[in-house]
């Protein structure tokens, strides 16, 4: 889980309750009103605070909406009443949580946000029932493969600029599909809204616990049909919708209260827990390098230059402006990144981010991560992998021993 991002993400959906009996006899039977109508307020606690979030997602940043005194259940003729009040993480409490929400009330192992609902009921004595239960909401990071269309972009030239529709609307032109072919291994979750376009045996998942999901009903295959795919994952079709954001604006506000910001066209080399970040607006202006420890400020965010209009992307003929010393320059909010790193981090630009090599952390030695770390690339535009050609030959004959 992506610590950074997950933070942007706590809303509207109960992941999972724990039940917990708070004092007093644990058994619950038919006779014992008291303990029920407790829970039930435990409950009715738990729905309120639910609603706060629905209404506004990021109220629980605010620290005191997370506090509920005893509060009467609406409705309840038997003076049942309901708390709430967040699980803080080691070294926080409500006299400091307002300072860093963040770490303060979210799980960094989960990203979830946690919350302790009490229902109390009855008199003389009167009878305590708990809820803890674990707020986060589903999103794009959850998986290793997103999409929205299973296409090429419409916006990369006039030839696709049909492609922005679903599969199985028969509409779609067939230059503008994306297909799945042999050697294609997803070693982890999948969402589209779209469906797979399959040919040959590429292998969907670990294992059952990774979710191949698409919104079409019936089959997340195009066709009704994944043909010789090896789907080591659970196949969801008819799965709920999951938007993508309208753009990154707020890991801005998150990199600039938890992390860092630069602008201007920026070079990130990452090395274990550290980052060297070097800022070039222009080919003679830089700033940098400087090294930024990732483990304190996990999150790197490169906005454009004050009256900077970002040029617009295009596959065909893309060039890489570098000035003498080798380091890329432009007024845009572009991330060229590489390097190792073993701690988590998100990186996020207001244009592009160039993968400009290798980009790895600790694996074993048939490639499956053994750490915690992950890694988060949030581009308004493209994500892309660098592909430093600028000319070209006449259609030579030679020999491809391997590839990778």
């Amino acid at each position: 889980m992506i610590i950074a991002l997950g933070v942007m993400v706590v809303t509207s959906l109960l992941v999972a309750a724990t039940f917990v009996a708070l004092q007093g006899d644990t058994h619950l039977t038919q006779s014992d009103l008291s303990a029920k109508r407790a829970y039930y307020a435990a409950e009715a606690g738990l729905n309120a605070y639910l609603y706060q979030l629905n209404q506004n997602p990021d109220s629980w940043q605010t620290c005191s909406t997370d506090l509920q005194s005893k509060t009467p259940v609406p409705g309840s003729s038997t003076g049942a009443e309901y708390s709430y009040q967040p699980i803080y993480n080691s070294g926080y409490s409500a006299s400091n949580c307002s300072s860093d929400p963040i770490s303060a009330l979210v799980d960094s192992s989960t990203g979830t946000l946690r919350m302790e609902f009490i229902g109390y009921a009855g008199a003389q004595p009167q009878i305590t029932r708990g809820i803890v239960a674990s707020f986060r909401k589903d999103t794009p990071l959850d998986y290793l493969w997103y999409t929205v269309y299973e296409a090429l972009d419409p916006g990369i030239a006039p030839a696709y600029k049909d492609c922005g529709q679903f599969y199985r609307t028969g509409k779609r032109p067939g230059q503008c599909n994306i297909w799945w072919v042999t050697g294609d291994v997803m070693n982890g979750p999948m969402y589209t809204q779209d469906q797979y376009l399959i040919s040959g045996s590429p292998v969907f998942g670990r294992n059952i616990n990774d979710r191949i999901e698409s919104t079409a009903p019936g089959s997340i295959c195009s066709g009704g049909s994944c043909g010789s795919a090896v789907i080591k994952g659970l196949a969801v079709p008819g799965a709920a919708t999951i938007a993508p954001p309208s753009d990154n604006s707020q890991l801005y506000v998150n990199a600039g209260s938890y992390g860092a910001v630069v602008s201007g066209t920026t070079t990130v080399q990452l090395s274990g827990t550290q980052a060297t970040v070097t800022s070039c607006p222009t080919a003679t202006t830089c700033s940098g390098p400087t090294v930024i420890d990732l483990t304190s400020k996990p999150i790197i965010y490169v906005s454009n230059t004050t009256g900077c209009t970002p040029y617009s992307y295009t596959p065909f003929g893309a060039t890489y402006p570098a000035n003498g010393s080798g380091q890329y320059y432009g007024c845009a909010g572009d991330v060229y990144v590489s390097g190792n790193y073993t701690t988590p981090v998100t990186i996020g630009a207001a244009n592009n981010i160039i993968i400009a090599g290798n980009l790895t952390t600790t694996t074993d030695s048939l490639g499956n991560l053994t750490g915690p770390a992950t890694l988060g690339l949030v581009a308004n535009q493209f994500v892309r992998v660098m592909h430093g050609v600028d000319s070209s030959r006449g259609p030579d004959e030679g020999v491809c021993n391997g590839a990778a």
